[in-house]
């Protein structure tokens, strides 16, 4: 009847709870790829008796489940964006299951959590291919303190041919509040801090959500100029 519907699988009462304010799993991300368990359970245990931990060395990240809700908001409110392992914050939140995520109508959860802890995260491209890790924090460092940076290669695809290439790197840099994060826009948008290359852009990261989302009411937008121009000329 016009309306769309969701099918999940069912979940136990202590697992619903830790999807609604109830919380005993965390996320843990931003973490050294050659970080291990027992380090990740050395971390944590401070915080309470913990009843599953894993770490996904792929992806850099963790999952801990503290028996009571209590210790999984104190390593939350302890530890994330807070403690920083090789001069990087980690970040601790509340773990969303995928199911959860994707049953979402509006914005989904993940991206949610996202935005209100990356408020003053940057997106930076064109940097140059032979800028470092430690070159980028140095110059971003002029615009206010960095809780968290990353910097990796920008991926294109050559459309011809189908072929992958790097010609330039791509940042994150999550700056203590917004203002620095402007400094930041004010300071490299459209400049090059490393003496070469094309002219960096600069500007507040943006979830996928809010791109497509961006995207669609662009696109709404040229369809309803496009049908006007159609009367006019009728």
């Amino acid at each position: 009847m016009g309306r769309e519907i969701f099918v999940t699988v069912h979940e136990k009462k202590v697992v619903r709870e830790d999807h609604a304010d109830n919380y005993s799993n965390l996320y843990v991300g931003n973490l050294p790829k050659e970080f291990s368990e027992e380090q990740l359970e050395e971390l944590f245990s401070e915080f309470g008796e913990i009843q599953k931990l894993k770490f996904d060395t792929e992806k850099a990240c963790g999952f801990v489940k503290f028996r009571s809700h209590e210790s999984a908001l104190a390593a939350v409110d302890k530890l994330n964006l807070k403690h920083q392992i090789n001069g990087q914050a980690i970040t601790v939140t509340k773990h969303i299951s995928q199911n959860l995520n994707n049953m979402a109508r509006d914005e989904p959860p993940i991206t949610q959590s996202m935005k209100n802890m990356f408020e003053a995260n940057i997106f930076i491209r064109n940097i140059p291919k032979t800028v470092t890790e430690d070159d980028f924090r140095k110059e971003m460092a002029k615009a206010g303190e960095i809780k968290t940076i990353k910097l990796e290669d920008f991926k294109q695809t050559d459309r011809s041919t189908g072929e992958t290439y790097f010609k330039f790197k791509k940042g994150y840099v999550n700056y203590m509040d917004v203002k620095q994060a402007q400094k930041c826009i004010q300071l490299f948008h459209q400049a090059t801090p490393f003496g070469y290359g094309t002219p960096l852009h600069v500007d507040f990261w943006q979830s996928k959500h809010d791109q497509n989302k961006q995207k669609k009411e662009k696109d709404d937008a040229n369809v309803v100029d496009m049908i006007k121009l159609i009367n006019f000329e009728l």
